[in-house]
């Protein structure tokens, strides 16, 4: 009775993250499963220009509900204001720029070829292949702001540190990535159910999606890591998707003539990480430490 009454409420409530990490994670990996499922599969909000966008609010909910439980602030996830100026120079500049390059030459290239093309904004209808309206294209940018903090503050500012525990970096960046991959694959899944995609279509959007994602996933929690401010790999994620989303060039012939080289856009995402190395180490920013590294278990 005196041992257990030694350890303050504090402790006990900060005892999963910091002697169970691995459990932790994968307890969040399966609750992002579960809400995509729900999403995709009972509630079917196929009448709105983000089905996803429950399954992405409850996420957040999920987060800042653990950290309610563990009595953790939510700057404990790297959302904070420190270095946030060097955390848009990294996170987001470099995409900016590269992004804007590809897409001129592209206008260049095709406006050589005489399909007097130009930039358009906005959100396909991917059900009916036409650009939506205004009131389609704010909800599904709205979609993807929670998308891009859900991922980041589940995948990189808890599971990436909570993995850093019992592991180093590396093999917790590794993990935290291939579970990233992993949690988009509900969506090939979901298409081939429906019969939307054939079994073949379905594995193959699904083995792309596996390795982009994860590719993604690493240089997002390179960036988390070498900075310590999660807003970094927030800035990269959002800006990407939007850039892919929402900017389409428009030609007489199609809609989404960008895609001949948008995929050099992944260039971006080694710059980024080349330029997060050279920022940290000029500006001297310690890297991430594992959760809870200030903070001991009592016995």
């Amino acid at each position: 009775m005196a041992k257990s009454s030694s350890v303050s409420q504090p402790d006990r409530s900060h005892s999963p993250s910091l002697s169970r990490p691995i459990l932790v994670c994968l307890g969040l990996f399966l609750a992002v499963i579960a809400l995509r499922s729900i999403d995709l599969f009972a509630l079917r909000l196929d009448d709105l220009p983000d089905p996803l966008i429950v399954s992405r609010v409850l996420g957040i909910i999920l987060v800042l509900g653990y950290l309610w439980m563990i009595r953790e602030p939510i700057s404990s996830l790297g959302l904070h204001a420190k270095n946030i100026n060097k955390a848009f120079l990294i996170g987001g500049l470099p995409l900016i720029i590269l992004y804007s390059i590809i897409y001129a030459v592209q206008l260049f290239r095709l406006n050589a070829a005489g399909e007097s093309p130009q930039l358009v904004f906005g959100a396909i209808n991917q059900e009916i292949g036409v650009m939506g309206g205004t009131y389609f294209t704010l909800f599904y940018l709205l979609g993807q702001f929670f998308n891009a903090f859900m991922e980041e503050i589940i995948f990189r500012g808890l599971m990436l540190p909570h993995f850093m525990r019992r592991f180093s970096f590396w093999k917790a960046n590794i993990l935290q990535a291939f579970l990233f991959g992993l949690a988009h694959l509900v969506f090939p899944l979901s298409s081939w159910v429906r019969g939307q995609a054939t079994s073949g279509e379905a594995l193959g959007e699904a083995a792309t999606l596996l390795v982009f994602t994860t590719f993604g996933g690493l240089i997002f929690g390179y960036l988390y890591y070498r900075t310590g401010n999660l807003w970094t790999a927030v800035f990269a994620h959002l800006i990407d998707n939007v850039v892919g989303l929402f900017f389409h060039i428009q030609t007489g012939s199609r809609l989404n003539a960008e895609t001949d080289v948008i995929i050099l856009g992944s260039i971006g995402f080694i710059v980024m990480a080349v330029t997060a190395w050279a920022v940290a180490k000029r500006s001297n920013l310690p890297p991430l430490k594992p959760w809870g590294a200030d903070k001991v278990l009592s016995p």
